[in-house]
C-alpha cells in the first residue's frame, strides 16, 4: 500500500450529460498536493475510462483513500468499484462528497452498506485534507468536523465546517486532464466565486451553501482570477473558458466586478472567449457591452418564469420586466443566452401555460433544455420541505415526484414528457454544441443555432396544438394525440439525426449518447 497515495475517482457514467472538467477534485487534488500528500485524479467519466481499468489501476497501487464524487447517473459504476475496493484493497478508506451526498448521505449509507467509510458534507477542501492528515497519522478520524459516517449522529450547523471566506487562499485546481478537455473543444473551467447572493427556493445552491456556516457568496479577487486565466493560456494554449460560478457577480455590484476584470485581461493583453452565468437582475447594457467586447459570447441566465405567482413562490426576487430585459440586452449585443426556464410546478395553470407558450415563442431563439420543464424537487432545498407538508409528494429512490393540481396540466406534462423521452436526446445533442459551451466558431454557433431553431419551433407548436385541445375541450385525446405526433415526426428526426452527425463530425466535436436519468 502507498500510505501517502489518495486516488480521487469521477466514476464513469451512461448519461445525457457531456463530460467537462471536474474542478471540485481539481481543488481537492491541489490543496492535498500541497500539504505534502500525494494525490492523483481518474476522471472516468471524461476520459471513457472504464471501471475495469479503474480497479486495475487501484489494486496496483493500493492507495490510503479513494474519494469519489457523485452523481445519479454514477451510481452503479461507483457501487462496483467500491465492492472491489472493499474486496481486493479492503484497508482502504473510501470517501464521497458533493451534492448527491451531502444532501442523501442516510440513503447512501442504507443503499451501499458497507461500502461508505466516510461522507463530506457541504465544502470539501479542508474537511477531506483534515481527514486525510488523520488517516495517514493514524489519528481518530471520526473526530474530523464537516464528516459524516455511518452510525453518527446527524451533523447539526455547529459542528459543522465553516466556509472559506478567502478564496485566494486556495492553490489553482490540479488539471491533470486539460490536455484532453482542449481537444474534445470543451472551454477550460474557472471558479470566480462560490454561492449565490439570491435566495430562490429550489435552488440546491443555497441549500448546499446552509451546510456550512460563513457568506453566501465569496469571491475571488480578479487579480487571482486573472492570474489563474493566464497561467492555463501560457502553459495550455487555452483561449475557451467557462466561469462556473452560480453567479458571478456579487449583491448590489452595479457592474465593478466586470469592469474589474476587463481592465485586468486589458492590462495583460489576454484575448480570451469566455461564458458566465448569473441573474438577470445583474443585467444591464452598460456592463454586458463591456464583457462582450473583452470575450464573453455566451450567458446562463436565470430567468425561469415570467409568471408573476411562480416568482414570488420561489422567491426568484426578480420581476418578469428584468427578466425580459435581461434576455432582450444581450441579444441585441449578440451574446448567446442559454436561459434557465422552468414551465411547470404542482400549481401550473392553463392560462399559466399559455403565457409560457407566447413568451418562449416571441424569444425563440434563446437556448433552453427543451419543452418539458418542471422545477426540480431537489433534496435539502425549500421547495422541497415545502412540497413534502402536502400530501402529492413521493419519493422515488433519491427523486422526488409531485402529482398537478390541474387535470388538464398533468395530461399536457405527461404526453410533453412522452415526447421527450421520444426525441430529448436529439434536441440536448443539436443544443450541447452552445450550451456547453463548445470552443467552436462564429460561423458553427451560426449553422449549429438553426437546427436548433427548427426543432424548438417544433416542440412549441406541439405545446400549443396540445393547449388547443384543451380548449376545444378534447384534453382526453392529449395520449393519442402524442402518440400519433411521436410516429408521425420518426423521419423528422432521422433527418435532423443525419445532420448532427455531419455537423459534429465537421467541426471535430466528440458526443457521448446516454440516458436521462430525471425521465
Amino acid at each position: 500500500m502507498e500510505d501517502n497515495l489518495v486516488i480521487l475517482i469521477v466514476p464513469p457514467s451512461d448519461t445525457f450529460r457531456q463530460p467537462e472538467e471536474d474542478l471540485g477534485l481539481g481543488y481537492l487534488s491541489a490543496v492535498l498536493n500541497e500539504k505534502g500528500i500525494d494525490c492523483e485524479i481518474i476522471d472516468g467519466f471524461l476520459s471513457s475510462i472504464e471501471t475495469e481499468e479503474i480497479k486495475n489501476e487501484i489494486l496496483v497501487r493500493k492507495p490510503k483513500i479513494v474519494g469519489f464524487t457523485l452523481y445519479q447517473d454514477s451510481l452503479d459504476s461507483f457501487s462496483e468499484i467500491a465492492k472491489f475496493i472493499k474486496l481486493k484493497v479492503p484497508s482502504a478508506h473510501i470517501a464521497i462528497g458533493g451534492f448527491l451526498a451531502s444532501f442523501n448521505y442516510e440513503w447512501i449509507f442504507s443503499s451501499f452498506p458497507g461500502l461508505v467509510d466516510s461522507i463530506i458534507i457541504g465544502e470539501g477542501e479542508v474537511t477531506f485534507s483534515e481527514l486525510a492528515e488523520k488517516l495517514i497519522a493514524k489519528e481518530d478520524w471520526k473526530k474530523t468536523a464537516g464528516l459524516i459516517f455511518e452510525g453518527s449522529e446527524k451533523p447539526s450547523i455547529l459542528k459543522n465546517r465553516e466556509k472559506i471566506n478567502n478564496l485566494d487562499l486556495l492553490p489553482f485546481p490540479d488539471r491533470p486532464t486539460i490536455r484532453e478537455t482542449i481537444a474534445q473543444k470543451n472551454p477550460v473551467h474557472i471558479s470566480c466565486s462560490r454561492g449565490c447572493y439570491g435566495d430562490c427556493s429550489f435552488c440546491s445552491v443555497n441549500s448546499f451553501g446552509r451546510l456550512n456556516s460563513g457568506e453566501k457568496w465569496r469571491g475571488r479577487s480578479i487579480k487571482n482570477i486573472v492570474d489563474e486565466i493566464e497561467e492555463v493560456s501560457l502553459n495550455y494554449g487555452a483561449t475557451y473558458f467557462k466561469f462556473v460560478d452560480d453567479c458571478f457577480f456579487p449583491p448590489d455590484d452595479k457592474g465593478k466586478r466586470a469592469e474589474e476584470l476587463c481592465k485586468e485581461l486589458n492590462k495583460r493583453k489576454l484575448k480570451i472567449n469566455f461564458r458566465m452565468s448569473c441573474r438577470a437582475d445583474d443585467v444591464d447594457k452598460k456592463t454586458f457591452r463591456l464583457l462582450r467586447d473583452h470575450g464573453l459570447f455566451s450567458v446562463s441566465l436565470g430567468v425561469e418564469s415570467i409568471i408573476p405567482r411562480q416568482l414570488k413562490e420561489w422567491r426568484k426576487g426578480t420581476t418578469p420586466k428584468q427578466n425580459i430585459s435581461a434576455v432582450e440586452i444581450c441579444s441585441e449585443l449578440g451574446i448567446i443566452v442559454q436561459m434557465g426556464y422552468i414551465m411547470l410546478d404542482k400549481d401550473s395553470t392553463i392560462e399559466e401555460l399559455k403565457l409560457h407558450l407566447n413568451f418562449l415563442q416571441k424569444y425563440d431563439y434563446v437556448i433552453t433544455k427543451g419543452i418539458y420543464s418542471c422545477v426540480f424537487a431537489a433534496e435539502g432545498t425549500d421547495l422541497t420541505e415545502e412540497y413534502i407538508k402536502g400530501t402529492n409528494v413521493k419519493k422515488k429512490g433519491i427523486n422526488l415526484e409531485y402529482r398537478f393540481k390541474s387535470k388538464a396540466v398533468s395530461e399536457i406534462a405527461s404526453a410533453l414528457k412522452k415526447w421527450n423521452k421520444s426525441y430529448g436526446d436529439i434536441y440536448h445533442w443539436a443544443i450541447d454544441s452552445l450550451s456547453a459551451p463548445k470552443a467552436i466558431s462564429g460561423q458553427e454557433r451560426e449553422e449549429i443555432h438553426k437546427t436548433v431553431m427548427l426543432l424548438k419551433r417544433k416542440e412549441l407548436f406541439l405545446l400549443e396544438s396540445l393547449i388547443q385541445l384543451y380548449e376545444k375541450g378534447d384534453i382526453g385525446l392529449v395520449d393519442s394525440y402524442i402518440n400519433q405526433k411521436i410516429i408521425e415526426n420518426r423521419s423528422f428526426f432521422t433527418s435532423v439525426k443525419n445532420d448532427l452527425v455531419d455537423f459534429y463530425e465537421k467541426a471535430n466535436l466528440p458526443y457521448k449518447k446516454g440516458i436521462n436519468p430525471y425521465l
